[in-house]
C-alpha cells in the first residue's frame, strides 16, 4: 500500500489515491467540503469522482458526489458531469450498469443521466450490461426506454455476441427468451454467436443456442464454420456435440403440418379400417363395436391432454406485481423471473416459445400434438404414448384378420361393400401396408419417450424411498407456488432480506 501522505499536496491525486485503496469514509469526508471542488477532479484516463464511484460499486458514494456536485455548480454544468465521458467514452452510467447496480442507475436516471450515449466503439449500455452477466439491467433499458435488444456496435456486436464471448450464460437465456432474437445474426467479421461461444469454450451456450436453431454450417469471412473452427482449436467435445447436429435443424417451432397429420391420422385411418377392413373379418360386428369403443377411449384421453393446463406458473400467482415496479422498489434480480411472463419461476420451469408461458416442470413441447408438457399432463402424455403403441399394434391385426376373407364382405351398407370388393379389392392391402409402415415408424418416435418415462419413475421411487421421513419428498412437489410471486409484506417485514 503506497504512502498517502506523499499525495496530501495534491488533493486531486490525494483523492484518486483514496478511492483507489477504497478508503470510501476518507473521500466522502474530502469531496463534502466545497472548498476541495472534487466535483472538477479528473484523472489521467478521463475519469471523474462518479465515473470511480460508481465502478466501485459505492451507493452511498455516488449519492454524497451527485448532491455535493448538484449543490455547488449550474445545472447546466451538473449535467455535463453526469454525462461526461472518459478517454474511451465510458460514462457513470455505463459503469454502473457493467456492475448491474439497480439503486446507482435509478440515481442517475434520476438526475439526468443520458442512457442513449456510447462509448467509442459504439458500446451502449445493453452491450455493456450482457458482458458482465446482468440481465437486470437489460431488462429496465428495453422495457423502460424501448433499447433494441439486437441494437450492433461498431463492430456489428449485439448484446448476444457480446453475452456469448463473455460467457454470461444467464444473460444467454433471457436474450433468447425473446422470439424475435436473430441467433445466426453476423458481426463484421462475420462471426455469429455460436461462432463465438465455440471460441470460448462455452459448452452452455451453444447447446442454447442449438435448441433455438443456430446454424453451425455459416462461414465467417475467412470461410471457417463452427465445426472447423472447434477442429483447429482442439475443442473435442464441442466437435462432437457440433458434429452430431449436422445437417439437423433442432430449433422447435410452431409446425401446423404435424398437428394436421396426427390428428388427421386418428380420424382418417379409423374410418378407413371400418369400410374397408373389418367388413372382411368373420364376426365383424363384434370386432366393430371392440374398435369404436377403443377408439372413444382413446379420443377421451386425448381430449384430457389437450384441455389440461400443462403447469402455466402464471395459474399459481397470488401476488402478481409488474417487474418493473418490482424492480425500481424493490431491486429484484430479473434472473429469477421470466421476462415474457413477468413471474418467478422455480428450478425446473421453463418458458416455452411457442406457447409463450412459462411451464412448471416443463419437459417438452410436443409437435405433434401442439401441446406443452408439464407438471399437470405429464401422467396423461404418456399414458396416451403406451396407448399409440397399442393403437398400432391393434389396426395392424385387425387389417392381418382382414386378409383372411377373400369374398364378399359378411355384412355392407347397400352394396357398397360389393363394389369396393369387386373393382378395389387391392385397396385394403394397401391400407395394411400403409398401417404397418405408420405403425413401425410411430413405434420408433414413441418407444424412447416410454423408456424416458419409465427411467423417470424409478428415479422418482428412488427419491421417495431415500427421503421417506420427508414430507416434501416428491421431485415434482415445490414450494415455489406459494412463492412464486413476491409478497410485499414479507419484504417489509423481513427487511429486504429478499433482495438482491
Amino acid at each position: 500500500m503506497s504512502n498517502l501522505s506523499e499525495f496530501k499536496n495534491d488533493k486531486k491525486e490525494y483523492f484518486f489515491q483514496l478511492l483507489t485503496e477504497e478508503k470510501i469514509e476518507e473521500c466522502i469526508n474530502l469531496f463534502s467540503n466545497p472548498l476541495n471542488k472534487c466535483w472538477e477532479f479528473i484523472d489521467d484516463n478521463g475519469f471523474t469522482a462518479l465515473h470511480r464511484s460508481t465502478y466501485l460499486n459505492n451507493l452511498k458514494l455516488t449519492e454524497i458526489i451527485i448532491k455535493k456536485t448538484r449543490e455547488n455548480i449550474e445545472s447546466n454544468k451538473f449535467n455535463l458531469f453526469i454525462n461526461k465521458q472518459s478517454n474511451k467514452g465510458f460514462t457513470a452510467l455505463h459503469y454502473s450498469s457493467y456492475k448491474g447496480n439497480m439503486k446507482i442507475i435509478l440515481l442517475l436516471l434520476k438526475n439526468n443521466a443520458d442512457y442513449n450515449i456510447r462509448n467509442k466503439s459504439g458500446l451502449n449500455i445493453i452491450h455493456i450490461s450482457s458482458q458482465t452477466n446482468k440481465s437486470t439491467p437489460i431488462y429496465y433499458f428495453n422495457q423502460t426506454y424501448n433499447m433494441n435488444l439486437m441494437d450492433k456496435d461498431k463492430n456489428g456486436n449485439t448484446p448476444l455476441h457480446w453475452a456469448c464471448f463473455f460467457k454470461s450464460d444467464k444473460v444467454i437465456n433471457f436474450l433468447l427468451c425473446y422470439n424475435y432474437i436473430d441467433v445466426n445474426i453476423k458481426n463484421n467479421d462475420g462471426l455469429t454467436p455460436l461462432h463465438l461461444c465455440v471460441s470460448t469454450n462455452n459448452i452452455r451456450g451453444i447447446k442454447k443456442l442449438l435448441i433455438r436453431g443456430g446454424d453451425i454450417n455459416i462461414k465467417d469471412n475467412k470461410g471457417e464454420n463452427v465445426i472447423d473452427l472447434a477442429l483447429r482449436l482442439n475443442y473435442k467435445e464441442i466437435y462432437n456435440i457440433l458434429n452430431s447436429t449436422k445437417n439437423k435443424n433442432k430449433k422447435i417451432v410452431f409446425n401446423p403440418y404435424t398437428i394436421i397429420i396426427f390428428y388427421s391420422y386418428h380420424i382418417i385411418i379409423p374410418i378407413i379400417i371400418i369400410l374397408f377392413n373389418i367388413p372382411y373379418i368373420n364376426n365383424n360386428q363384434n370386432t366393430l363395436i371392440r374398435f369404436i369403443l377403443w377408439y372413444i377411449f382413446f379420443y377421451v384421453i386425448l381430449y384430457y391432454f389437450i384441455k389440461t393446463d400443462p403447469g402455466n406458473v402464471k395459474n399459481y400467482s397470488n401476488n402478481y406485481f409488474p417487474l418493473l415496479n418490482l424492480i425500481e422498489d424493490y431491486d429484484i434480480n430479473i434472473d429469477d423471473y421470466c421476462p415474457i411472463c413477468e413471474i418467478k419461476h422455480s428450478e425446473n420451469s421453463k418458458h416455452c416459445y411457442i406457447c409463450n408461458i412459462c411451464i412448471d416442470d416443463f419437459d417438452h413441447h410436443c409437435i405433434w400434438m401442439g401441446k406443452c408438457v408439464g407438471k399437470n399432463n405429464n401422467h396423461l402424455f404418456y399414458l396416451i404414448q403406451f396407448l399409440l403403441i397399442f393403437e398400432f399394434i391393434y389396426n395392424i391385426i385387425i387389417c392381418l384378420e382382414s386378409l383372411e376373407n377373400k369374398k364378399i364382405p359378411i355384412f355392407n351398407y347397400s352394396g357398397i361393400y360389393y363394389f369396393y370388393n369387386k373393382d378395389l379389392f387391392m385397396i385394403k392391402y394397401i391400407i395394411i401396408i400403409l398401417n404397418i409402415i405408420i405403425g413401425i415408424f410411430g413405434t420408433y418416435i414413441v418407444y424412447p419417450l416410454i423408456m424416458f418415462y419409465i427411467n423417470v419413475l424409478k428415479k422418482q421411487k428412488e427419491e421417495k424411498m431415500n427421503k421417506k421421513n420427508d414430507n416434501d419428498d416428491s421431485i415434482y412437489n415445490f414450494k415455489f407456488y406459494k412463492q412464486s410471486n413476491i409478497n410485499i409484506n414479507e419484504l417489509e417485514n423481513e427487511n429486504d432480506s429478499l433482495l438482491v
